[in-house]
């Protein structure tokens, strides 16, 4: 229930939901997907310290632009 966010066992109930391996496959698939976003963030980043290194920013000079806004 607290992979996914349920509040109640109802849609366990519904489906059957009470295999150990699936519930592991969830946690792994759960943590590939935040590797992914991390990874995502970290090019962002990198990509904002080359713009800035292209404009001739620095980080004391120039506010942080957030990753949302980031440039691709």
């Amino acid at each position: 229930m607290k992979i996914g966010g349920w509040r109640t066992r109802s849609v366990f109930e519904r489906y059957a939901i009470v295999s150990r391996s699936d519930m592991n496959d969830a946690i792994l698939k759960l943590q590939e997907c935040e590797g992914r976003v991390e990874q995502e963030r970290l090019q962002a980043d990198e990509q904002q310290q080359e713009i800035r290194a292209q404009l001739g920013h620095n980080d004391a000079n120039s506010p942080k632009i957030p990753a949302s806004r980031a440039i691709n």
